[in-house]
């Protein structure tokens, strides 16, 4: 497996990588020989999980970083490819749940608190946006990269939709579709976004 999945002098940059499917994709990363940035906004969890895989010999750091911020997030991305001189995969893997699901009365769209809503499209979309555009700045110089967006690889490959997720979840997954898309157009066949 490793010499069909082999990322020796990689280097990947993965959002809400302290647990769950982040950390999962970072570990996988590490493993098969790339260098990982841990980013979360969850500073005690990603410490332990960068402590995991620095003990298994892995070359992995840790960040602090809320998704949140756009700039930051930008600026994160920049530091990372100075201090490594490259930055081939980025993984868009933060992501919130909005509270309760459409077919609960808390999650019917009428009853949706908008400062929820708000605060689930700045870490789903806009969060997830600006990952991927801090990730094409530093990956056109190069020519090369690739880029993940986790939240609509798992969830948003379906066409109907779902009364079991949150009322904003939809909206988050079409812009997310269409970031993707863009990011395909403005940067040709040298710059792989998604899954496929």
């Amino acid at each position: 497996m490793s010499k069909l999945f082999d990322l020796t002098g990689r280097v990947a940059f993965v959002t809400g990588a302290a647990s769950g499917l982040g950390f999962a994709m970072a570990e996988g990363f590490a493993e098969h020989g790339a260098t990982v940035v841990f980013a979360d906004i969850d500073a005690a969890n990603l410490e332990r999980a960068v402590g995991r895989l620095a003990q298994a010999g892995y070359k992995a750091e840790g960040v602090v970083l809320d998704v949140r911020e756009p700039l930051r997030i930008r600026e994160t991305v920049d530091s990372a490819a100075a201090k490594y001189g490259r930055i081939d995969i980025v993984c868009a893997n933060a992501g919130i749940s909005g509270g309760p699901p459409f077919s609960e009365p808390a999650g019917r769209i009428e009853n949706v608190d908008l400062a929820t809503w708000e605060n689930v499209v700045k870490v789903n979309q806009t969060g997830v946006f600006a990952t991927m555009q801090a990730a094409a700045r530093v990956m056109k110089p190069q020519r090369r990269g690739r880029i993940i967006d986790e939240i609509l690889a798992v969830t948003g490959r379906r066409n109907e939709i779902d009364d079991r997720g949150f009322a904003g979840r939809d909206a988050q997954q079409a812009g997310a579709r269409s970031t993707q898309h863009d990011l395909r157009i403005g940067f040709g066949q040298w710059l792989r976004v998604g899954i496929e």
